[in-house]
């Protein structure tokens, strides 16, 4: 069963994760924070209804890159 680490090192090296900053060391090496990579990959949303037809597109920060609306 892969560790935590491994899991962790593979999702960095996938660019899935990515390190953003370290924590102050208490003795030993410095803890490296890692935080989900906003922009590997987009969700598009679509709304459909009789007037008009809206879309979105987010990223995995959950911020709008680009909204649309169509009637």
């Amino acid at each position: 069963m892969p560790t935590v680490l491994a899991n962790v090192n593979d999702l960095l090296e996938k660019r899935v994760l990515e390190e953003t900053g370290e924590y102050a060391s208490t003795g030993g090496r410095k803890a490296k924070s890692i935080g989900i990579n906003k922009s590997y990959c987009h969700a598009m949303g679509i709304l459909i209804t009789a007037n008009h037809i809206e879309m979105v597109l987010v990223n995995l920060g959950d911020e709008i890159i680009k909204k649309n609306r169509i009637r």
